[in-house]
C-alpha cells in the first residue's frame, strides 16, 4: 500500500480582466457608509493579520496547525477586536439581528446598544 501523494499548494487562476460590478444600494441603505469597499477591506486584513500572526509565531507546535485559533492568543485578538468592532457598526448590525437565531446572536444583541 502507498500513501497518498502530499498537498500541492496552488495559485487562483485568473479568467478575466474585467473589473467587479459595483454593487447596487438601495436608497434608504445609502447613508449607511460604514460598510464601503475600502472598510471592509481593511476590517478584512485586520482579521487575517490574526491568522498570519499565529502562523508567523507559530502559536501551535511548530506552526503547522495555525489560524484564529479558539482558547488561544489568536482567538482571544479576534473576539477583543469584535467586541469592539460591533458596537461601531451597531445600527447596521442590528437590523440583520433581528431574526437571526442561536446563541451567537444572543450574544451580539447583548453587545448592542438599544
Amino acid at each position: 500500500m502507498t500513501p497518498p501523494p502530499g498537498l500541492t499548494p496552488h495559485r487562483l487562476e485568473v479568467i478575466s480582466q474585467r473589473e467587479a460590478v459595483p454593487a447596487i444600494v438601495p436608497p434608504y441603505e445609502r447613508r449607511y457608509t460604514e460598510f464601503t469597499g475600502s472598510a471592509i477591506r481593511a476590517h478584512l486584513e485586520t482579521i487575517v493579520g490574526f491568522s498570519k500572526e499565529s502562523q508567523a509565531t507559530k502559536e501551535v507546535g511548530n506552526g503547522k496547525l495555525w489560524g484564529r485559533l479558539t482558547g488561544f492568543v489568536s482567538g482571544a485578538k479576534t473576539v477583543e477586536w469584535v467586541q469592539e468592532a460591533i458596537p461601531k457598526c451597531a445600527y447596521l448590525v442590528r437590523l440583520r439581528l433581528r431574526t437571526a437565531q442561536g446563541p451567537i446572536a444572543g450574544y451580539i444583541r447583548e453587545c448592542l446598544p438599544p
